[in-house]
């Protein structure tokens, strides 16, 4: 029985930098039998991902193709013939800089004691291993890097955008799916990168689930080598798709933005062939958000005008605004686009406010509420794909957008 363990980028100099290893397990095909068979390949990596006492170590996630372990029977797990058995660590989770090394020296048993940004000055201590540098490693991996692929120098596109909004609901993914619609209809070449664990660009712009997804590019996989021809036959030579799963839970969490280093950057790939690349990134203002804006040379902040979007925009905004750059020389510029806009009183009130909240980041073209949105939505469409006066409209009002936005 063969089956295939995929390994992360930090634990590679077990496997001679092998991204994957197929093993052959003996005994009852558990998931603790596939790690024996792993260490025979490259000794010593289970007691990086196995604690002595043979439970999963805290900041290793493990996957049986889409499922997490931890909710089947962890280590106890049957693992059939030919599945994929993904090594996630989770890295990016807690609620800093301090969880952000805990992990890391977790996973390479590295004797350190790592003080969190927090007050309380809580303390985390693992077992030693004094003879590696993890820092000299990242170093080497980027000088080596370098020298292999002196051509990839991990190039955005002149207009990189993440789309991110503090909360759902509020159509980040339809403004996405219209600015994609405006710059497709001109002719231009368009670049998504789905970093939402829930999908829904995902759904919309591909016909099969079983894809290589933007999960990859955080075991070493260019972002560039990942994209698919999107679904949409009005466009199917340009517009292009990284997509996501649900397994992108795994190595979210809570970040200090201004501490949060892009991992995705380092595995940014060549995407200057492309005009224009939007960037889906989750509602949430966590680790996921924050590499969808260290890649993006703008960021639009979507808002609708309700009170309860005020919040979580000016949340995001903050966020957009702190969060480190993906790598030296790249600007960024944020903007707040106004969404789901009608006629009420209430809507002309908040519109108002957003506008004195950010004075000089809304943009002036507004997109108004349309039933036409609603039914693109509806088949996993961009507007610019219904036929009909209201979706012209629609599609005019992105166009508007994009305009502003990339001018």
């Amino acid at each position: 029985m063969s089956v295939t363990v995929r390994i992360p980028t930090i634990l590679r100099t077990y496997t001679d930098g092998a991204s994957s290893v197929e093993v052959d397990p003996t005994g009852s095909q558990t998931l603790q039998d596939v790690f024996n068979a792993l260490e025979v390949n490259a000794p010593g990596i289970s007691g990086r991902i196995v604690e002595e006492n043979g439970a999963l170590r805290r900041f290793v996630n493990v996957y049986i193709g889409d499922d997490d372990v931890r909710f089947l029977e962890g280590l106890e797990t049957v693992v059939g013939a030919g599945s994929v058995v993904s090594v996630i660590p989770a890295v990016a989770g807690g609620s800093g800089e301090g969880n952000f090394l805990e992990g890391i020296r977790s996973l390479f048993g590295r004797s350190e004691t790592v003080d969190t940004p927090t007050t309380n000055a809580k303390k985390y201590e693992v077992e030693a291993e004094p003879d590696f540098d993890f820092s000299a490693l990242l170093i080497s991996q980027t000088e080596k890097e370098i020298q292999d692929s002196p051509a990839i120098l991990h190039k955005r596109a002149k207009h990189t955008v993440a789309v991110l909004s503090g909360k759902g609901g509020v159509g980040k993914t339809t403004t996405l799916l219209g600015l994609a619609g405006a710059a497709a209809s001109q002719g231009q070449k368009v670049l998504l990168i789905d970093l939402d664990p829930q999908g829904s660009l995902s759904i919309c712009a591909l016909d099969n689930e079983k894809v290589p997804t933007s999960l990859e590019a955080f075991f070493g996989t260019p972002l560039a080598n990942l994209a698919l021809p999107a679904a949409w036959k009005q466009w199917k030579k340009q517009v292009f798709i990284v997509p996501a799963n649900r397994a992108l839970l795994e190595v979210d969490g809570n970040v200090s933005p201004r501490n949060h280093d892009s991992a995705l950057a380092a595995n940014l790939g060549d995407i200057s062939d492309y005009d224009l690349v939007l960037i889906d990134a989750p509602a949430n203002l966590g680790a996921l958000t924050a590499e969808a804006v260290a890649l993006a040379s703008h960021v639009i902040v979507v808002a609708e005008p309700s009170l309860f979007s005020l919040r979580s925009a000016s949340d995001a905004v903050d966020f957009a605004l702190a969060t480190k750059k993906g790598r030296r020389g790249w600007g960024r510029k944020v903007f707040v686009s106004i969404n789901k806009v009608d006629q009420t009183e209430e809507s002309v009130f908040r519109i108002k406010e957003i506008k004195k909240l950010f004075p000089n980041l809304v943009l002036s073209s507004f997109i108004n509420h349309s039933s036409a949105i609603a039914e693109s939505n509806g088949n996993g469409l961009p507007v610019q794909a219904v036929i009909g006066a209201r979706a012209q409209r629609s599609a005019d009002e992105y166009e508007e957008l994009l305009f502003e936005l990339t001018q």
